[in-house]
């Protein structure tokens, strides 16, 4: 139909390049940055070094089990809003970290 739009012509490829980018370098910052903290961490929790390792395996393994989903949510959303969605997403859970602490 001359009329319509189909779906995939308003994709913007660079945006969602870009969004995967900016995604990609929030990530590995925050799993680079774990390792150096971990003494840190342990000694502040109180757990074992297994558990500390646990949690930074545990990362790795969400973003596994995202990278199955991710797929068929870009399918069902579309490119943009699924990426949108997983940036909402990892702000979320950033968003408490970065949050001021209050004083004990």
């Amino acid at each position: 139909m001359p009329g319509s739009t189909s779906v995939a012509s308003r994709v913007r490829p660079g945006s969602v390049l870009l969004g995967l980018l900016a995604v990609a370098l929030n990530l590995r910052a925050a799993l680079a940055g774990y390792p150096p903290l971990l003494e840190g961490v342990r000694s502040d929790l109180g757990i074992s070094a297994a558990e500390a390792g646990f949690v930074q395996t545990a990362a790795v393994l969400m973003m596994a089990a995202g990278s199955f989903a991710g797929p068929a949510l870009g399918v069902r959303l579309g490119s943009e809003r699924a990426l949108g969605a997983a940036v909402g997403l990892v702000a979320a859970a950033v968003l408490p970290a970065a949050s001021p602490r209050s004083s004990r």
